[in-house]
C-alpha cells in the first residue's frame, strides 16, 4: 500500500516537472510570419503581429497570460485582458483571442524547426449566426527585447 502512495507521489511530481520544462520552452516572443481567413477577410485585427507567451499564469483557469508586443496596441481597451494560453502536452498548446464576448481559439503545434502552427477558430457567446471564420496561422519565435 505505502509503495502504490510513493510511486503515486513521484509520477505525479515527475509529470509535473515534465509540464513545467515544457511550459518554459513554449513560453517567449513570437511574431506572425503566416495567418490566412477562411473567408479572407482583412478586418480582423484582435491577434498582434508579435506576442509574447507569458509564464504569469491564472491559477483559478490554469492557463497563462499572452501580451502584445506591438506598441501602442490597446491603449484604449485592452483585449490582453482575455488573451491566453496553456501547454497542452510536450509540443502543443491551446490558445485564445478573445475580447470578452467572442473571439479566435485554437490548438498550435510546435514544427522541426521551432514554429507553432495551427487553426484558429472564430467563438462567441450568442448571436454570431454563421460568420464562423478559420484562421490558419504561424507563429516564428523570436527573441524577446
Amino acid at each position: 500500500m505505502f509503495r502504490n502512495v510513493l510511486l503515486l507521489v513521484l509520477g505525479g511530481a515527475a509529470y509535473c516537472q515534465s509540464s513545467n520544462q515544457t511550459t518554459h520552452q513554449l513560453a517567449g516572443c513570437y511574431e506572425v510570419s503566416s495567418l490566412a481567413w477562411e473567408p479572407p477577410n482583412e478586418a480582423i485585427k484582435v491577434i498582434p503581429q508579435r506576442l509574447e507567451l507569458q509564464l504569469q499564469n491564472d491559477p483559478k483557469w490554469k492557463t497563462f497570460a499572452i501580451r502584445s508586443l506591438v506598441p501602442g496596441e490597446g491603449d484604449d481597451f485592452k483585449p490582453e485582458t482575455f488573451w491566453s494560453w496553456k501547454p497542452k502536452g510536450a509540443n502543443k498548446i491551446g490558445i485564445s483571442f478573445g475580447t470578452g464576448l467572442g473571439g479566435f481559439r485554437g490548438v498550435l503545434r510546435k514544427s522541426k524547426d521551432g514554429d507553432l502552427i495551427g487553426k484558429l477558430k472564430e467563438w462567441c457567446d450568442s448571436r454570431c449566426g454563421y460568420k464562423k471564420r478559420i484562421g490558419m496561422i504561424q507563429l516564428r519565435k523570436i527573441r524577446c527585447e
